[in-house]
């Protein structure tokens, strides 16, 4: 391999400008600057010689019966959950496409914060911004709850953030989560007030700060991430859309959310290009049924309209938090998942696990960047004989 750049998928961001790890007995060496990149291809240990195998009811078995057990299973099931989704553009083409075949119900592995989202998105709209607009223009930053530094390592180096003013509306210290969250809330909830009223008072003499920085800014930009809220996603999307309204009046800004990792904006517009609907909805004969509070896996599984499980992931080889060893349940992942729950698929007589390709290390593929403005090309650093999700997926339906 040649020192050429090299797209990284491994973060939301997937800079595409890292030099391409060299190979070196049978292992990737990375040579980049990002530690979210180096911790992504640690996992892979290529042997492109050797023929893959994956777990079948509890034992080691080779590909093409993982393919045919799957499609015997996909065929007798009446009511699929294809969950997890971390895909590419291609990949996401192609589950969409054998979720029609078998009338799948369908979710991503961020479906919590993806549909709060969402909802808010289709209530208020949005005014969205990009991290090239950022770079250019912003001169105050504000985050929520905290920078993305262990998320998206390079955020801070790809928007000159040292050249702009910024600031933290912070969680309060407490172990209950759901506390930090809504402190959160009141503090955006807060400011939006302050904004419309320009009013004072001695107990909220703290925020003075913050509300002159953004009256004094001519660009304002607020970047936060759904997923350390969870439902209360859809609440502060709100009041971050009002607060940008009112900003908008006179002067400019805009939001930046982030939630692309995993696939997750990728599979999002795959399947609303496709279907013009969202995740958390259920296929069938007839048409595509979107009902986010029915179709995730937890509620699923409380309500039992399930009987199969599927699970892909291309990028990361974490498992469901669910209890799944009740249902016929087929994982598609990186073979470091096949390693990593090696324990789980030998005692689990319900389970298959079927290695697959990842886009930008061992497969060529596309993916969405968290600012939804650009589509990055993942060009893979080696050749192995190991399946795409395509490849497999075209397999699955020929011999259903």
């Amino acid at each position: 391999m040649s020192n050429s750049s090299w797209a990284c998928p491994f973060c939301a961001l997937h800079c595409d400008d890292l030099v391409a790890p060299k190979l070196n007995n049978e292992k990737v060496l990375n040579a980049n600057k990002c530690f979210k990149a180096s911790e992504g291809l640690s996992r892979f240990n290529f042997t492109s010689k050797e023929n893959k195998l994956g777990y079948l009811y509890g034992q080691k078995e080779i590909i093409q019966n993982l393919i045919t057990e799957t499609s015997k299973l996909l065929s007798s099931s009446q009511s699929p959950f294809f969950g997890g989704l971390g895909l590419d553009i291609l990949g996401s083409r192609s589950v969409i496409k054998l979720a029609k075949e078998c009338n799948a119900t369908i979710d991503h592995l961020h479906g919590d914060s993806i549909s709060a989202v969402l909802r808010s998105f289709q209530a208020k709209g949005t005014i969205f911004t990009t991290l090239s607009e950022i770079k250019s223009r912003a001169d105050l930053i504000i985050f929520l709850k905290s920078e993305p530094n262990k998320r998206l390592p390079r955020f801070a180096e790809l928007v000159n953030l040292s050249s702009k003013n910024s600031w933290v509306i912070e969680a309060k210290s407490a172990s209950d989560d759901s506390y930090c969250d809504f402190s959160v809330l009141e503090k955006v909830r807060l400011l939006l007030y302050l904004l419309k009223n320009k009013s004072s008072t001695s107990d909220i003499d703290c925020n003075h700060e913050l509300v002159n920085l953004v009256r004094n800014s001519s660009y304002c930009t607020f970047v936060w991430d759904p997923q350390e809220f969870g439902e209360l996603s859809e609440y502060i999307a709100n009041a971050l859309m009002a607060i940008v309204k009112e900003i908008n009046q006179k002067k400019r800004a805009g939001i930046l959310t982030l939630g692309s990792d995993n696939g997750g904006l990728s599979f999002q517009n795959t399947l609303s290009w496709v279907t013009a609907k969202s995740i958390r909805s259920k296929f069938s004969t007839k048409s595509l049924y979107y009902q986010p509070e029915l179709f995730s896996l937890k509620r699923c599984l409380e309500l039992k309209t399930i009987d199969s499980i599927l699970w892909f992931s291309s990028f990361c080889d974490n498992l469901p938090d669910e209890n799944v060893s009740n249902y016929p349940f087929v994982a598609v992942g990186p073979e470091s998942m096949g390693k990593k729950y090696s324990k789980f698929f030998k005692e689990n007589k319900n389970s298959i696990f079927i290695p697959i390709a990842t886009p930008g290390v061992n497969n060529n593929g596309y993916i969405m960047r968290c600012d939804g403005a650009v589509i990055i090309p993942l060009k893979k650093l080696v050749n192995d004989n190991i399946h795409t999700v395509e490849n497999l997926i075209s397999k699955l339906i020929d011999n259903m």
